[in-house]
């Protein structure tokens, strides 16, 4: 079973279309991994803490989980709390921690993959135990991980769906297959954050398919976790704002500020669709992954 409770269905509503502006002020590209300790420029490391305000919250999520779009949800949701909604409204919402730092007028939110490189570990090397979130707000970002690891190679390898025409890919057998920074380690690490939830400050599990179910309840929760306004309109205002077809044209015209690839199946917005793994594996691949997820990760299988 998914983590977090069902969806349940929550009717649409009408909202002027998104308008997105680049700041020009901030670097926000999602703050990547860096060794031994930091993460980011993160409370996580004593020498550089009292450089930061503490955060207000802190996100858990593998690349490939939906943090692009749960960035383009804070930011419209943190934009009401700027003086000049339009203008300050960033525009490349990936680097959540680069912005809320440098804006003081704005709640403190870290993004973090962890302070064990995943790309580098088995399962058995991830950890279990968080002792540095015990104090802390956590948001635990989850995806079914074999829509994680497709999604890495998608864009690593521009993939297309078997629906399109396209062979199997190799590069994604591979990866499900790897001991190391592989299915099995992507598997793992959500897992054990979702098993140490109840060990951190408060926490808070938003899965990508609940989000892409029913947006507005998911988004409404998110908000009432951070203690910000949940009110029915302005879920609605921001769930229109950050639906999937406005972020991907947003990408596709460069308003996110991001500079497309030469290559448009290598681009961050894809194709959005839970279970699309499927599309792309064999039926011995979708077995083998099938063996993993239960092994590693029961609340997916």
């Amino acid at each position: 079973m998914i983590p977090n409770n069902p969806a349940t269905n929550t009717p649409s509503q009408g909202a002027p279309p998104p308008v997105y502006h680049i700041h020009q002020h901030l670097d926000l590209r999602l703050a990547p991994f860096q060794e031994p300790t930091i993460v980011g420029a993160s409370f996580l490391d004593t020498r550089v803490a009292r450089a930061f305000r503490r955060p207000a919250a802190v996100i858990l999520a593998l690349p490939g989980a939906g943090r692009a779009w749960l960035g383009a949800i804070l930011a419209h949701a943190l934009a009401d709390l700027l003086p000049n909604k339009a203008a300050d409204l960033p525009a490349k919402p990936l680097d959540i921690d680069s912005w809320t730092t440098i804006d003081p007028r704005l709640p403190r939110i870290v993004a973090t993959n962890g302070k064990v490189n995943p790309w580098k570990s088995t399962p058995e090397q991830m950890p279990r135990a968080f002792p540095w979130l015990a104090k802390v707000p956590v948001i635990v970002l989850t995806r079914d991980p074999r829509d994680i690891a497709t999604t890495i190679i998608a864009r690593r390898h521009a993939l297309r769906p078997a629906s399109e025409g396209a062979a199997p890919s190799h590069h994604l057998e591979s990866l499900i297959d790897a001991e190391r920074a592989g299915l099995a380690t992507l598997a793992a690490t959500q897992h054990h954050w979702i098993s140490a939830a109840h060990t951190f400050g408060s926490a808070h599990i938003v899965t990508y398919e609940h989000l892409h179910a029913d947006p507005h309840l998911e988004i409404g929760r998110l908000l009432t976790f951070l203690s910000m306004d949940a009110s029915a309109d302005r879920v609605a205002r921001i769930a229109h704002a950050s639906r999937f077809a406005a972020l991907r044209d947003a990408e596709d015209t460069g308003r996110l500020g991001l500079r497309l690839p030469a290559n448009p199946l290598k681009r961050i917005i894809r194709r959005g669709i839970p279970g699309g793994f499927r599309d792309y594996l064999t039926s011995s691949a979708l077995t083998q992954a099938q063996r993993i997820i239960e092994r590693h990760a029961p609340e997916y299988a």
